[in-house]
């Protein structure tokens, strides 16, 4: 039979992982380099709305001047205050003014100055299309004049006045030359062009501060209003707007994902393996066990220690796979700690969800091999320790009768202390205790339950025999399964697993188990556990000073039966405590699931109230059959138990369960709860009623 798990299915699970992870890197890095152009886009469009604010303001401000002239012109059109300013202006600037007037058809400077112009010249051309323009638009136009030969050009303005005389100016520019940005420029990190138009036509530059044209990359394009007529400004930035580590942050996540990626798939492919070879020796032995060897009890041995050898073997390969995830985690915990921008903090969780989120699936593929051993679910809750004590004794008087043994326990003020356990597991403890310290004790002799204080907070019960004794260099191999001591040859039953089992069980309460040393007749075995406060007391402490709102009624009230089927007499307790401010309610107990289920029927309650774990049947046995009968199929059924997974909770809802309350209970939702589903429910307030929890 060939049990060797396939070499690909192992690499498939790994390569499936690092698929996962690869796919998480990329979207994170194409997230946050979106988030980055798009906030370095928006930068941009605000910086050049700026530049284009600025450059309108100066453009614009050439209107105040020319319509002063248009002004001086017509006040004294035949004077010299006019001549004389626009000669002046034209010989400092070196450029073309002039004022235009409209003769039957033409347009004629009435004064001129500059290259290429003169006084009482008909304009034709680009000149007497802008001026004309001019006298349409009522305001400032303006237009870019090629020269011939394309390598000078001038810019042109003209604005009419209401009396019809148009101011005209121009000045040379060279589209070609290079304007370059100043340090000191408020926009120095900007590189851009003006177009006098609202279309990027290369006839139409007016200047720019880049060497090539158009523009690539990141650019933004906004229009100009510059009097009646719309300019182009076109920008891009010279670097990253939004921060050199900003415009870096995608790379960075992209590197790291990359690194926890590879780092992730070496470790699941590294321990998957190692798994798999595991799996198939434990196989490969169990098989090669089963066909050379007849003896069926040493072949279930072997392949029981291989088994355990595999779960140790996984339980450190969880540690090792947890190391590195760990400086992972850390890690991107100590990023988020400092000062990140939003997108950078969004990034820097994602990495830790995808930690997280591989950390769950690590746990999901150990946890097969954990299925296989099985889980041990426990109730813990206080628990008075004589009722356990008493409930073992009891059930251990026919064998010790059968034996001739005298079973006592010892008067003591521990005995009426309460402990943390699962009450039937350490039921399952006592009883194991007293079952050795019959079986291996001598003829009319002894057994006794004994108290001892351990600490400030935990609780010692001892149970001692009058017995032969256990040899010191025997006692290592007590707690060991399947080991007897030789008792095998005798006629005492057993298999040698009782008390390695009582241990573990206490180790998973949080206690231990143990024998006290000393050579001689006797043994004395304990079971050491967490002291704790009674379900009663909790909720005397948490009460405190405000107490529970009494209902008001008189003595005709009709009464209401409840019955509460819960083994643990520190819990009815309590919910008689509670009760007591519902003195219309009549509360019937049972200590066991089938007592339970024949006062149900007796007595038909109009509410019950269950817990789970019971020591004849399970609560999820007796919610099933009270719900098959007639009588108690629509009772309403409140489940009280100290299981709080999601998972029984939806269990016992779909089974029939009116509510689910999980322990340390809430006295306040309990004592609605019975108010709304009693048949004539109380009309109480809950104001000022305390919060009572109790441990369960």
């Amino acid at each position: 039979m060939n049990t060797k798990t396939p070499s690909w299915h192992v690499r498939g699970l790994s390569v499936a992982v690092l698929a996962v992870l690869l796919a998480g890197t990329f979207t994170a890095t194409a997230a946050l380099r979106n988030l980055v152009r798009d906030q370095n886009r928006q930068l941009l469009h605000e910086r050049t709305s700026e530049a284009g604010l600025v450059l309108s303001s100066a453009l614009s401000s050439a209107t105040p001047s020319l319509e002063l002239l248009g002004a001086t012109y017509a006040a004294d059109p035949h004077g010299t205050v006019a001549p004389t300013l626009i000669d002046a202006d034209a010989a400092a600037a070196g450029n073309v003014i002039a004022i235009i007037t409209r003769q039957g058809n033409h347009l004629v400077t009435r004064v001129a100055a500059g290259p290429g112009i003169r006084t009482n010249q008909v304009l034709d051309g680009p000149r007497a299309a802008l001026a004309a323009r001019a006298l349409k638009a009522k305001d400032l136009v303006s237009d870019l004049i090629s020269q011939p030969g394309g390598k000078e050009a001038v810019l042109a303005f003209a604005v009419a006045l209401p009396n019809g005389v148009v101011v005209y100016q121009e000045a040379k520019v060279d589209p070609a030359e290079l304007t370059a940005s100043k340090q000191t420029s408020p926009f120095s990190e900007l590189q851009g062009a003006v177009y006098v138009g609202p279309s990027a036509q290369p006839s139409k530059l007016l200047f720019s501060t880049a060497t090539r044209l158009p523009l690539h990359g990141t650019v933004d394009h906004q229009l100009l209003n510059i009097g009646a007529d719309q300019w182009l400004l076109v920008t891009s930035a010279r670097h990253a707007l939004v921060g050199s580590f900003a415009a870096t942050a995608p790379w960075i996540v992209f590197v790291l994902g990359l690194l926890i990626s590879m780092l992730t798939f070496a470790a699941v492919d590294v321990v998957l393996r190692r798994r798999a070879h595991v799996l198939n020796l434990v196989a490969q032995r169990t098989a090669a066990l089963r066909q050379s060897m007849g003896d069926l009890e040493s072949a279930r041995a072997s392949a029981e220690a291989a088994n355990q050898a595999k779960s140790e073997f996984l339980s450190r390969m969880s540690h090792e796979l947890r190391t590195p995830l760990n400086a992972v985690l850390g890690f991107a915990q100590v990023l988020e700690l400092g000062a990140l921008t939003d997108a950078q903090q969004q990034s820097v969780v994602q990495i830790t969800k995808g930690g997280q989120h591989l950390l769950e699936l690590i746990n999901d593929v150990l946890d097969i091999s954990r299925i296989e051993t099985g889980n041990l679910a426990l109730s813990e809750e206080p628990v008075l320790v004589e009722d356990v004590v008493s409930d073992a004794l009891e059930l251990i008087e026919p064998l010790a009768t059968q034996r001739g043994i005298r079973c006592s326990s010892v008067t003591s003020e521990d005995a009426s202390g309460y402990v943390l356990a699962d009450r039937q597991r350490l039921k399952q403890i006592v009883l194991n205790l007293l079952g050795n310290a019959v079986k291996y004790n001598r003829p009319d002799g002894t057994v006794t339950i004994s108290y001892e204080q351990w600490g400030a907070e935990r609780l010692r019960i001892k149970v001692s025999d009058t017995g032969p004794g256990i040899p010191a260099d025997q006692r290592l191999r007590l707690f060991e399964p399947f080991e007897r001591l030789g008792a095998d040859q005798t006629n005492v039953e057993g298999a040698g697993i009782g008390l390695a089992l009582s241990r573990r069980l206490a180790e998973a309460m949080n206690g231990h188990v143990d024998i006290d040393p000393g050579d001689g007749p006797g043994a004395t075995f304990w079971i050491e556990l967490v002291r704790t406060e009674s379900p009663v007391e909790r909720h005397q402490r948490t009460t405190g000073k405000t107490p529970i709102a009494r209902p008001q009624g008189g003595p005709d009230q009709p009464g209401h039966t409840v019955l509460y089927v819960e083994d643990n007499l520190a819990n009815v307790k309590l919910i008689e405590h509670v009760l007591d401010y519902r003195p219309d309610i009549h509360l019937i107990t049972a200590m066991q699931g089938r007592l339970g289920i024949d006062l149900a029927h007796q007595h038909l309650p109009e509410l019950i109230l269950l817990d789970l774990h019971l020591p004849d049947i399970g609560g999820e046995t007796v919610l099933a059959e009270l719900r098959a009968h007639s009588d108690t199929v629509t009772t309403p059924i409140i489940v009280l138990t100290a299981d709080a997974t999601e998972r029984q909770h939806a269990r016992l809802m779909a089974a029939g369960a009116t509510a689910y309350l999980t322990k340390p209970i809430d006295v306040r939702e309990l004592l609605d709860l019975v108010d709304r589903n009693l048949t004539n429910p109380h009309t109480t307030s809950t104001a000022g009623e305390p919060t009572l929890t109790s441990q369960a």
